[in-house]
């Protein structure tokens, strides 16, 4: 519809002039196309004027699909400009009238101000469910305000709520692991899934610290209290931790240098042997209790199975290798050589220990006995 059929059609159908906001509000809504110009009105109305009531044309009013021709004279458009006295009017059959055009321009310009007065207010209201836009604007500040408050309550409300998943220390779970994996190690000592260096250096850490302590505790009671210092536990500490990682070192060579086993690892060797000399941990642990009550010859025997379990641990580990080994010589062979590079290990670390030992703790306090001359303490 043209703008000029929409300005007759609502002069008809109220009775007055349409002012400027009206006209503004029915082209937002799509009622008329403001395309034709005034001066062609009656060179392009001629054609059209009988067509929009036949139903082939109606599709070539695109603007407004929704309000046909025909559809202005139904009630629901009237209540949108004019109070509910103005809706009964049936003055819409003078729609062919559209030749009376012409005089439609001198018309509005009087009205517009004696009309604005009044609808100005009404239609706002009744307009506001029709415009698409004005309907939108409304929800949208309501919906941001609640969301900035809800986003300034949220920290609020999570903080009471955060303490709650309480997280476990690193200490914790590294206690935890290695009790489980020594509960497992002690059923099955060979089982190796997941290797994990720390559990091995921590059997090593406990065992050595286990054992000095009997040591210590045995030595200090067999000598009578001479060189019974923190300097001689330090000393003991240090090397019973080097005698027990020397036994991994040296089952570790063997079978990674010596038997070209390219699979085993530096750190699956802390896992494998901590695993296979599990049970020497509570041994050394009953050691000490045997050392606190002076049963100094079983004490002897305890310290000597401790040491017989970590050279059967490490002659498994070698064993295993001679399965993956690149020699082609026989396995008997090369257990033999194996053995026998052990033997060459186990031989140095004992001297040194007795050397250590003598110089360190011995040689510094005069008339005291020798370590040397107590077979007992496995060094």
């Amino acid at each position: 519809m043209s703008k000029q059929d929409w300005l007759d059609y609502f002069e008809a159908v109220n009775g007055r002039s349409a002012s400027a906001e009206e006209i503004a509000q029915a082209l937002a809504a799509g009622e008329f196309q403001e395309e034709v110009v005034a001066t062609e009105a009656p060179e392009f109305v001629a054609a059209p004027v009988q067509e929009p009531v036949s139903a082939p044309q109606a599709p070539e009013f695109v603007a407004a699909p929704a309000a046909p021709v025909q559809e202005p004279v139904s009630a629901p458009q009237a209540p949108e400009f004019v109070a509910a006295p103005a809706a009964p009017v049936q003055e819409p059959v003078s729609a062919p009238q559209a030749p009376e055009f012409v005089a439609a321009p001198a018309a509005p310009a009087a009205p517009t101000e004696e009309t604005v007065a009044a609808p100005v207010q009404e239609p706002a209201p009744q307009v506001a469910p029709t415009n698409a836009p004005a309907f939108q604007q409304a929800p949208q500040q309501a919906y941001q305000q609640p969301t900035q408050a809800a986003y300034q309550q949220a920290p609020y409300q999570g903080q009471p709520g955060q303490p709650y998943p309480a997280q476990p220390s690193q200490f914790g779970v590294a206690v935890g692991g290695y009790w489980n994996w020594f509960l497992s190690a002690l059923k099955r000592p060979t089982a190796v899934e997941n290797p994990k260096a720390l559990n091995g250096i921590l059997q090593y850490v406990l065992t050595a610290f286990v054992l000095t302590l009997g040591t210590f505790f045995t030595a200090s009671g067999a000598t009578g209290g001479y060189g019974a210092d923190f300097r001689a536990f330090l000393i003991i500490l240090i090397m019973a931790f080097f005698n027990i990682y020397t036994f991994q070192v040296a089952g570790f060579f063997v079978r990674r240098v010596v038997l070209q086993d390219k699979e085993y690892s530096y750190g699956r060797s802390f896992e494998e042997f901590g695993r296979l000399s599990v049970y020497t941990l509570p041994i050394s642990l009953f050691a000490f209790l045997v050392g606190l009550v002076k049963a100094y010859e079983f004490y002897g025997f305890l310290n000597f199975l401790i040491f017989f379990l970590y050279t059967v641990g490490t002659l498994y580990v070698v064993y295993q290798a001679l399965n993956n080994t690149k020699f082609k010589a026989d396995k008997f062979i090369l257990l033999v050589a194996s053995i026998a590079i052990l033997i060459v290990f186990a031989g140095l670390v004992v001297y040194l220990d007795r050397q250590i030992l003598e110089q360190a703790i011995m040689g510094s306090i005069p008339n005291t006995p020798n370590f040397g001359d107590l077979g007992n303490f496995g060094y």
